[in-house]
């Protein structure tokens, strides 16, 4: 055999080598991490590399057992309501982005996967929460009734034949309706710490008002 068809062999040898154990080496590394993150994933700041989602899911749970206590505090007048997130009925979407931050790069094919894997990119997830309604809508009822002063109505009095209409009183209730969406607001917008909304008070009429019964009044002198 010439010179340089042994030459040649053993450079065709060396890169069949080269090139087989890299496949191997691209082939085990990304084997490694079928089961598992890729490294720099993360859920609310969670670095969660190299675990499988079963411990994710745990370390997730510990997270939002402790958003679970954020404070919902509704102030008005004098009056302090305070409920946690948990007492309102709060959901985390936490199985949707444990996937979808497990499920990164796995459809690549391997080659690509290995140099995730090698050369990682931050791949950073949130988790959103949302509040049972019928919960809040309880609550905010709750806080509705213990608030409110009934209005009362204007009166006549007749003595020694005057007439006299006694002043009616406004009351007093929740503007309940702007209350809840500025707590949806304040929920949604929340990055998962104590919230503080104010309840504005609105006046209500009286059904019976003293203008109304001044114009009975007038009447009754009419006939006097």
């Amino acid at each position: 055999m010439k010179k340089w068809h042994v030459w040649l062999l053993a450079i065709v040898t060396t890169i069949v080598l080269l090139i087989g154990t890299f496949s191997l080496y691209v082939f085990f590394t990304v084997k490694d991490y079928e089961n598992s993150f890729f490294p720099d994933t993360f859920i609310e700041d969670q670095d969660l590399s190299k675990l499988t989602e079963a411990k994710a899911k745990e370390v997730l749970a510990d997270i939002t057992n402790d958003y679970d206590q954020t404070n919902v505090t509704i102030t008005t007048g004098d009056k302090i309501y305070t409920k946690t997130l948990k007492d309102i009925g709060v959901q985390y979407d936490t199985a949707e982005k444990l996937e979808e931050a497990f499920q990164y790069g796995k459809s690549e094919n391997a080659v690509k996967q290995f140099f995730l894997i090698k050369k990682p990119k931050e791949n950073q997830h949130t988790l959103s929460y949302s509040i049972d309604e019928a919960k809040l809508e309880d609550w905010l009822t709750t806080i509705e009734q213990e608030m409110k002063v009934a209005p009362k109505n204007a009166t006549i009095s007749i003595r020694n034949g005057q007439v006299n209409v006694i002043d009616d009183q406004k009351g007093t209730e929740i503007d309940k309706l702007n209350l809840k969406l500025d707590l949806l607001t304040a929920l949604q917008k929340n990055a998962k710490k104590d919230i503080q909304v104010a309840a504005n008070l609105k006046e209500i009429e009286a059904p019976l008002t003293k203008e109304t019964l001044s114009q009975v009044k007038r009447k009754i002198g009419s006939f006097s």
